[in-house]
């Protein structure tokens, strides 16, 4: 800190925080918007991949809105990662990881290991603990 002689102005400058390390993390709109613009696609293009109108798209990039479940397992592909936090200290939570990450909706889960919606909806909330038969069916589906 260097003191003018004629100043009384006394200014301390925080420690950089390092490569890497983001102060704020970014909202799952920018995430879209940064992710289109590296893909170098217009908002109409986004739009047709999710079956959206272009309007949509812009409200999820303003973070006016968030994609509905039915469009998240396509986000979660679009973006490559899952942009929200997921419990996986929980089996349900690896579940829905894993599920995402694999761009599956509940229904197309249920549909590959011959279970129900909601019996998958209740794994995923930790409701219902799977029988032997159904962790081995998720197990080969989903590489738990």
């Amino acid at each position: 800190i260097a003191l003018l002689p004629f100043s009384r102005l006394d200014t301390t400058v925080p420690k950089p925080l390092g490569r890497g390390f983001n102060r704020m993390p970014e909202s799952i709109g920018y995430q879209i918007l940064k992710r289109r613009v590296e893909l170098k696609l217009e908002q109409t293009d986004l739009a047709n991949m999710f079956g959206v109108s272009h309007n949509v798209v812009g409200t999820w990039e303003r973070n006016e809105a968030m994609p509905n479940s039915k469009h998240r397992p396509k986000l979660v592909q679009f973006l490559g990662q899952v942009p929200w936090d997921i419990d996986q200290s929980t089996f349900g939570g690896r579940l829905e990881h894993a599920r995402l990450l694999k761009g599956l909706s509940i229904d197309e889960l249920a549909k590959l290991i011959g279970a129900t919606k909601a019996k998958i909806s209740r794994l995923e909330r930790n409701i219902y603990k799977p029988k032997p038969d159904v962790l081995l069916k998720l197990n080969k589906t989903l590489n738990l």
